[in-house]
Parts: structure tokens; sequence; C-alpha cells
């Protein structure tokens, strides 16, 4: 019995040991066992459902120009700038133009399609050029009580000196300029209350830039009311308007700021007489000699004329207006100017691109600054003035 048990015993052990190596070994011989490859599907392209073009599609006037933009509104709901990289068009280039930047510009009146088209697919802006109801493309702000006839001539004006500028003197303000300039217009009597304004009639800037200001009800609007030689009340009020939108001409072109006027104060205000009273002879308002003859007498009478250019560069400190020998010494310069009348022009172009007072007086007028003061009081005597200066 003991020896059959026994032999029992060892089968079964020899049972379970074999079940135990079937069931996991670490004998070096075993074969690796793999890890499962995860299935995957094809990412889905992004794809480039529609293009958005904007931008201001409401032009009013040739040479205007406006940037355009270009959005691509993507199959996953995302959008993308494509501006730059977009192929642009227009579908009639004698109404407008488009570079391959998106800059339209204007070069009729009409209507044209934009496209701008990415990856195949189009977008389009209809774009309209219409002549602006202002005939001086500017904005009027008028304020309560103005008379009709004093804005119809502060309009006037500005359009006689936007025309005598753009066949005269170059060309006038630019066209993107002109649009984003309001003209404010008020019948307070209290003049400009803003920074800069001083409470006078008529100015010409604020600190954004160009801003013609006239107050109908001020004694100094009123005043230009007094009849000239070879004028009329209402040319005397349009030459006021052309006076102070010649100032937004020169600020254009960087001569001149609300916070900066570094061509000084006789040369600033000679030069928006010189193009306002200008402006009055190209329209057939007045004639040159009739000009030249009020100014010289307007010198002569206030005491400008017995003053030196050199005191009369900072004038206003001391509450002298240098306008009218402002005129006649702009008058002096242009004649013996290599340029003619376009020094005047190039002296605030000058000055914008950063010459000194100096440098650009000798470029535009070819004569040195000091030169010219020191011969000027003789000029004046010649002309019936004083011959010295103080």
């Amino acid at each position: 019995m003991r020896k059959a048990t026994s032999v029992l015993l060892v089968t079964e052990v020899l049972v379970v040991l074999a079940a135990c190596a079937a069931c996991g070994s670490s004998s070096t011989n075993s074969a690796p066992t793999s890890p499962a490859t995860p299935v995957t599907s094809p990412a889905t392209p992004v794809t480039v459902r529609s293009i958005v073009v904007a931008g201001n599609n409401a032009l009013v006037a040739p040479n205007q120009t406006t940037q355009l933009t270009a959005t691509a509104m993507l199959s996953n709901s995302t959008v993308q700038s494509v501006t730059s990289q977009a192929a642009w068009d227009s579908s009639n280039t004698s109404i407008v133009s488009v570079s391959t930047s998106g800059l339209l510009t204007a070069n009729g009146f009409g209507s044209a399609d934009v496209h701008a088209t990415y990856q195949g697919v189009s977008g389009t802006l209809t774009v309209n050029v219409s002549r602006s109801a202002e005939a001086t493309l500017l904005t009027y702000d008028v304020g309560p009580d103005v008379p009709a006839a004093d804005l119809n001539d502060i309009k006037t004006g500005i359009l006689d000196a936007q025309r005598f500028f753009d066949a005269q003197l170059g060309g006038d303000i630019s066209i993107n300029q002109k649009v984003a300039i309001t003209v404010k217009v008020v019948a307070t009597g209290l003049g400009n209350q803003d920074p800069g304004g001083g409470g006078a009639c008529c100015t010409g800037l604020a600190a954004s830039g160009a801003r013609p200001f006239f107050d109908v009800r001020h004694p100094q609007w009123i005043s230009q009311s007094i009849v000239g030689v070879g004028w009329t009340v209402d040319t005397g009020k349009q030459k006021a308007a052309a006076h102070e939108y010649t100032h937004g001409w020169a600020w254009s072109l960087g001569g001149l700021s609300l916070q900066s006027q570094p061509l000084g104060d006789w040369l600033n205000e000679g030069i928006a007489e010189f193009g306002a009273y200008s402006a009055m002879v190209y329209a057939g308002k007045t004639t040159s000699g009739a000009a030249d003859a009020f100014e010289l007498f307007g010198a002569i009478d206030t005491g400008e004329a017995n003053r030196c250019l050199s005191f009369l560069e900072h004038s206003s400190s001391v509450g002298l207006w240098p306008g009218h020998i402002g005129y006649v010494a702009v008058k002096a310069l242009i004649a013996r100017s290599p340029y003619g009348v376009m020094a005047v022009r190039r002296v605030n172009a000058d000055i914008g691109a950063h010459m000194t007072l100096d440098q650009a007086f000798q470029d535009a007028f070819g004569v040195s600054r000091q030169d010219f003061y020191e011969s000027f009081p003789a000029y004046i005597g010649g002309l019936g003035g004083p011959r010295s200066c103080s």
C-alpha cells in the first residue's frame, strides 16, 4: 500500500509541474510577444469653403486708395487671413485697379467687382466710385444758425484754393487726406475753443492735422466783409477760407503742425496769404496787382513793415500778425527763386523731409535766409515803405 501511494504522489507532482510549465515559462527559448498595433484613419484635409473680401467700397474720386482684406473661411470652422497670399483682380481697371497686396485705387467713376482668389476659391466685393456731394471732398460739421451765405463762401473759397493748388502748385492735398478732413463751421461768436484754437475766428489745424475752423459770428470773420481793392464782400470771406485751407496744404507737405511751425511766423502766414490771394486771382475774382497793393498797404499800416523779418519769425508772442509783410516777402522770394511759384511747395516739402530752416530756405529760394533778411529793408523801401527795421 505504501509503495502504490508513493507512485501516485510523484505522478501528481509531475502533472502539476507540467501544467505550470505550460502556463508560463521564463525560459530564454520562449518567443517574445509583440504589442498590438493601433488602427488609425487618415486625417481629414482642411479646405477653403469661402473667401470674404472686405474694405471701403464707396470711393469718391479718382486716385483715392484704400486697403482691402481677404479672409478664408475654412472647413474646420476657423478663419485665416490670406490678403497677401490671394490673387487679386478687377473686373474693370478703368474704374478701379488692385495691387497684389490688395491696395485698391480708383481710376474713374462707376462700379467694378474686385476678386480675391485663394486655393481656387474666390470672393467678390463690388466697389463704387461716385462723385462726392461736396465738390471740395471734405466733410462739413455745421453748427446751428450758420447763415447759408457764409457757409457757401467758405466752401467756395476752399474749392478755389484746391483748384489753384492743382493747377499751379504741383497738386492739392492728396485725396486720402482730403476725405479725412472735417471743416467745422459755427456761429457762436466765441471763436475756436479747442486746444490750440486761442479763441480765433478762423484756424487751419487741430492736434490731429488739417481741420479748418470758422466762426461766422466772430468779429474777425465779420471784418472779412470789408471790401478791398478789386474784390467784393464775398471774395473777402472766400479769401479767408482759402487762407486756412492753405495752412492745411502746408501741413500735408510736412511744413506745419499745430505743435510746430518750423518756417516761423512771417513765412508761414505769408505762404497762407499768398495761396489765398493767388487762388482768388486764379478764379478771376481779383488781380495780382490789387492783392499786392492791399498787402503792402496792410504791412505799412499795421507797422509790420517797420519790423525786421528775424523778429517776425516769432511775432505771435508779442501779438503781431505778420501776414501782410509775409505776403510781400514771399512774392519777393518767388521772383528770385529758380523754381518760381513752386518754391512755396518746395520749402514746405523740404521741412517735411527734415531739413533745417536755413537749408530749406536756401534750397527753395536760392538765397540764404541771412542774406535775404539783410536785403529786405531796401526792397520794402523801394516799394514805398521804411528802409530800415527794428
